[in-house]
C-alpha cells in the first residue's frame, strides 16, 4: 500500500474534506500508512497512524493548535514551547518522549507555512492518549484478509 507523507496530504486537504466519511468507512482508505506518523507514549510502544486517524483527530479539534489553547485555558499550568508557532494554526501528526528529558514533544504540519516543525508540551499526555484510544476504526482484520 502507497505510504502517504503530511505534505501530500495537506496539499489534497479539500480531496479529504469533500471524502471524510468514505475513506472513515473504508478500511483499505482508512488504513493508508502515513510517513513519520505515529504516537510513542512510552518507552515500550510506538503506535503507527493512519490516514483516517489523523483526518479524525484533526477535523476533530483533537490534535490542533485550537485544541492546545483550549487545554492552555483550563490548566494554566499547562504550555507549548515554539515561539514561532504561537499564532499559527498547525495540526498534530506524532507525539514522542524526549528521553533525555521526558518531555512530550510533537510533530506538527504548520499550515500557512507549508511545513514540519516540533513543539515541545509541558502537560500529560493524557488528553492525546484518550483522544486517539477514543477513535472509531473500521475493522482492520477485515481489510487484512482483503489485501491477501
Amino acid at each position: 500500500m502507497h505510504t502517504l507523507n503530511i505534505q501530500s496530504i495537506f496539499e489534497n486537504i479539500e480531496f479529504y474534506k469533500k471524502n471524510y466519511i468514505q475513506i472513515l468507512k473504508n478500511p483499505q482508505q482508512y488504513y493508508q500508512p502515513v510517513e513519520d506518523a505515529s504516537i510513542k507514549f512510552s518507552i515500550v510502544s510506538c503506535q503507527a497512524l493512519y490516514l483516517g486517524d489523523l483526518l479524525q483527530l484533526w477535523f476533530g479539534h483533537k490534535w490542533t493548535s485550537s485544541y492546545l489553547e483550549k487545554l492552555e485555558s483550563l490548566d494554566h499550568h499547562f504550555w507549548y514551547q515554539n515561539k514561532a508557532l504561537v499564532d499559527e494554526s498547525f495540526y498534530i501528526y506524532a507525539f514522542g518522549r524526549d528521553k533525555k528529558t521526558n518531555v512530550l514533544t510533537a510533530k506538527v504540519w504548520i499550515e500557512k507555512l507549508n511545513q514540519s516543525s516540533y513543539i515541545q508540551l509541558h502537560t500529560d499526555s493524557l488528553p492525546f492518549y484518550l483522544s486517539f484510544i477514543t477513535l472509531d476504526r473500521p475493522d482492520h482484520d477485515h481489510h487484512q484478509s482483503k489485501a491477501s
